[in-house]
């Protein structure tokens, strides 16, 4: 075809800020905020997770971040390049959220529990009964 190029095996040529070398799993990325400054690392986007310690702690790795949950002190913690910071505290235990009173109960349960009455109280109002029948007259009333 007159005209047409294949650029399908066509190749540039290494330019400036494309380091050379890089193994398979290496990612290029910015070394520095200097154009083209830049460098093979390893896996930086591997994520590795660590199953739960008999402690319950988890640590879960990706790249140069760590998070970790410390079970003993209910915390998260992040890790970046070697400096390590807490995160988030984590209330776990009903007794932490002041939640000593509340039952577990199944929805079974609750609702074997509820009565009419309960539920014309949060309503604010009688539900009409299904077999009630509504008359004409009653309808017109309503739209007068």
């Amino acid at each position: 075809m007159a005209g047409s190029l294949n650029l399908g095996k066509v190749r540039g040529d290494t330019g400036p800020g494309v380091a050379s070398g890089g193994t398979m799993g290496q990612f290029l990325v910015k070394k520095t905020g200097t154009d083209y400054d830049t460098e093979w690392r390893d896996g930086i986007w591997t994520v590795n997770h660590n199953p739960p310690d008999n402690a319950g702690n988890v640590t879960v790795d990706i790249g140069v971040f760590n998070i970790a949950y410390d079970a003993t002190n209910k915390k998260f913690t992040k890790t970046v390049n070697g400096t390590t910071t807490d995160v988030v505290t984590v209330s776990t235990l009903k007794s932490d959220m002041s939640l000593n009173n509340v039952e577990n109960k199944s929805s079974s349960d609750i609702r074997g529990e509820l009565t009419s009455s309960d539920v014309t109280t949060a309503l604010g109002f009688t539900p009409t009964d299904s077999t009630d029948t509504i008359t004409d007259a009653q309808i017109d009333a309503l739209f007068d």
